[in-house]
Order: structure tokens, then C-alpha cells, then sequence
């Protein structure tokens, strides 16, 4: 290139700014690449990182459905157990009642024995 600020540029002159241009471009091409390749391993590991987290989380809250759920399985049957044992006793119960004022009524009219 010529040092005369005010010549017309020639066509050598032309081509070496463009070959510099490009080499230029290329040069901050190549580093943009560069660290966008660093951005995405980044968000991959955080992403991975991330993913394991998550899956953890979501096993141990299965664990503790799965513990839950037995809990309250436990406490039906319990409950059941309870309930069964309660009207035994209450049948028991009325069917003492029962006899008893059957032995009243028949005491009465003068059937007892």
C-alpha cells in the first residue's frame, strides 16, 4: 500500500487489504469458536450435573411414596382390625341385651324356666 493518503488505492492495494481483512476475520472467527466450544461443554456439565439432581430427587421421592403408601396400607388394615374387633364386641353386647329381655319378658307371662 502506498503511504500517500490521497492516491487512488490500486488493485494490489485492494486485494491486500481484503487478504488482511479475511485473516482478521478468520482470526476472531476462530476465537468465537473457540469459546463458544468452551460454552457448550460448560452447559453440558451443568446440564448433566443438573439431570443427576434431579433424577436423585425423583428416586428419593418415589422411596418415600413407596414408605408412605405402606404407612397408610398399615393403618387401613389396623383400622379394619379395630373396626372388626369393635362390632364382635357390640354383637356380642346386643345379643346379651337381647337375651336378657327375653328372660324379663318371659318371666313375666310366667314361661321361664
Amino acid at each position: 500500500m502506498t503511504s500517500d493518503p490521497t492516491a487512488a488505492a490500486t488493485k494490489q492495494d485492494l486485494q491486500e487489504l481484503k487478504n488482511e481483512l479475511k485473516g482478521e476475520i478468520k482470526s476472531s472467527l476462530d476465537i468465537m469458536r473457540s469459546e463458544l466450544k468452551v460454552s457448550v461443554n460448560f452447559m453440558k456439565d451443568e446440564l448433566k450435573t443438573s439431570m443427576e439432581f434431579m433424577m436423585k430427587a425423583v428416586g428419593d421421592l418415589y422411596s418415600a411414596n413407596e414408605r408412605w403408601k405402606d404407612e397408610i396400607i398399615e393403618h387401613f388394615d389396623l383400622t379394619v382390625e379395630h373396626i372388626k374387633h369393635e362390632m364382635s364386641s357390640a354383637n356380642r353386647e346386643e345379643i346379651e341385651v337381647l337375651k336378657d329381655k327375653v328372660k324379663i319378658i318371659e318371666e313375666h307371662v310366667g314361661l321361664a324356666a
